[in-house]
C-alpha cells in the first residue's frame, strides 16, 4: 500500500512553506502549522501514532477497507499522480493553489 519515509524539514523552510514537503515528524521538531493556511491552500495534515495497535487489528482494518474499495464503496480522492523526480513543479503547483482535488508524489521504486 505505501511505505513510510521521513525527510528532514529544512532550518530556513517556515513550517507553512514546508508542510506540504514532510512526510512523517521525526525530523527532530513538530510543526507550527496554521489552520487558514491549510484551508486557503486545501492541504490536510494527519496525524497517525502507529504503535496504538496490533498486527491483527491492522490487517482486519486493512482487509475492510479493501473489500469497500472492491465493492465500489469507496473511491480514491486522489486527482492526478506524479513522479517523484517530478515534486518540485508539483509542490509549486500546490503552492499557486493551482492544484486541483488530490495531487500525490509517487515514491521511486
Amino acid at each position: 500500500m505505501g511505505r513510510d519515509n521521513t525527510y528532514p524539514m529544512p532550518e530556513s523552510m517556515s513550517d507553512e512553506a514546508a508542510a506540504g514537503f514532510r512526510i512523517g515528524f521525526a525530523a527532530g521538531r513538530w510543526p507550527d502549522v496554521s489552520v487558514a493556511h491549510m484551508v486557503r491552500r486545501n492541504y490536510s495534515v494527519l496525524g497517525v501514532y502507529a504503535g496504538a495497535y496490533t498486527r491483527d487489528e491492522n490487517e482486519h482494518d486493512h482487509n475492510r477497507l479493501m473489500a469497500l474499495v472492491e465493492r465500489g464503496e469507496l473511491k480514491s480522492c486522489v486527482t492526478r499522480s506524479v513522479a517523484f523526480d517530478d515534486r518540485p513543479s508539483a509542490l509549486e503547483e500546490v503552492a499557486r493553489g493551482d492544484a486541483v482535488g488530490k495531487l500525490v508524489v509517487a515514491a521511486a521504486s
